[in-house]
């Protein structure tokens, strides 16, 4: 295994890593080596599409698990009644979303492959422990991830033969290139635009084209700008800290409208927060973002835009009607979170009026 492999494997404590073009592309693999076709992959309704588009590629059985709609993650508890419905055993996907922590005793227990989902390393080596449970570990480090390269994604196991097939995979699919990542972006730009008409459920005839970009390995470039995102990483986390504590404390006496989700974080990617009272976060966000302040709404749950394939998820649909994403970048310092605390606190002032 070469370094950087190597490095990738030490911080969350597996001993093998195959690197891929980006996480989805890696997810598809370990649907192809593990013969999911036909199989029921179980994961969070809340998910990036790309992972129905994974899904698909590989010919496997999307099947979307409720999540909790105060911490929006589908938490051990859902995914093990989710399998339980399953007349045969597949894989099913624990998803650290939104840097949140969570353990998964009873689908270790329930004899599925455990894919295990962590873009945001939330599962990483804490004081020299393991955290990670899976049977393998999906790791991304595309935009605005915590190891944020622009590109590329990982499998983690200890089962050596896994690990071996991962790679032959990877070996025999074309780099990602310029095209591809075209692509998504129209892709990613035609679903917004559906929403934002009214018409998200017509993004489902973009399946096709989704999973027909989903295999791709690693340009060569991609393992240098890995490795460098994995070098600043740790101070991108520290200053992301601070800016946590920086608007839990502007924000603390909204704390009985804002709520935080019910779930460890274990890393900061956003200020995640819940409304207490749904119908008001769209007109926040509104507020915010006409005073120059990023406000982030969450992507709709997954049936909403794959409605013939995905039934409803009423939790789900709760979650994604109240969460509220505020930003940690550089740009966000103590002058300017304290300026969109005021905006926070005008909006409360004059809804309660």
């Amino acid at each position: 295994m070469n370094r950087l492999e190597a490095r990738i494997g030490a911080l969350f404590g597996y001993g093998h890593t195959v690197l891929f073009g980006r996480a989805r592309a890696g997810l598809a693999a370990v649907l192809d080596a593990v013969g999911a076709r036909g199989k029921p992959v179980i994961f969070p309704s809340n998910i990036f599409p790309a992972v129905v588009a994974a899904i698909a590629a590989a010919g496997a059985r999307p099947v979307a698990a409720p999540v909790s709609p105060i911490s929006g993650l589908a938490d051990d508890e859902r995914l093990a009644d989710a399998m339980a419905a399953e007349p045969v055993p597949g894989i099913v996907m624990p998803t650290h979303l939104y840097g949140l922590w969570a353990a998964y005793p009873r689908c270790r227990a329930a004899g599925w492959f455990v894919l295990e989902n962590d873009t945001l390393c939330a599962a990483a080596l804490r004081d020299g422990r393991r955290r990670a449970m899976g049977d393998a570990l999906l790791v991304s480090f595309n935009h605005v991830k915590t190891i944020e390269a622009g590109i590329g994604g990982a499998v983690l196991t200890d089962a050596p033969v896994l690990a071996a097939e991962l790679a032959r995979l990877a070996e025999s699919w074309p780099p990602l290139s310029a095209d591809d990542e075209a692509v998504e972006e129209h892709l990613t730009l035609a679903r917004r635009h559906l929403r934002a008409l009214g018409r998200g459920h017509l993004a489902e005839h973009l399946l096709e084209v989704d999973a027909a970009h989903t295999r791709h390995s690693l340009p060569e470039n991609g393992r240098e700008r890995i490795a460098a995102a994995m070098d600043m990483a740790p101070a991108a986390i520290a200053r992301r800290w601070e800016r946590i504590r920086l608007w839990e404390e502007a924000l603390a006496r909204f704390s009985e409208e804002l709520c935080a989700p019910a779930a460890e974080l274990s890393v900061p990617w956003r200020l995640t927060l819940r409304l207490r009272r749904p119908e008001r976060r769209d007109p926040l966000a509104a507020r915010l973002r006409a005073a120059g302040f990023d406000a982030g709404t969450n992507f709709p749950p997954l049936a909403q835009g794959f409605p013939a394939i995905l039934p409803r998820q009423p939790d789900a649909e709760r979650w994604g009607q109240a969460v509220l994403n505020l930003w940690l970048s550089d740009d966000y310092d103590a002058a300017r979170i304290s300026a969109a605390a005021a905006v926070v606190q005008d909006f409360f002032e004059k809804v309660a009026t």
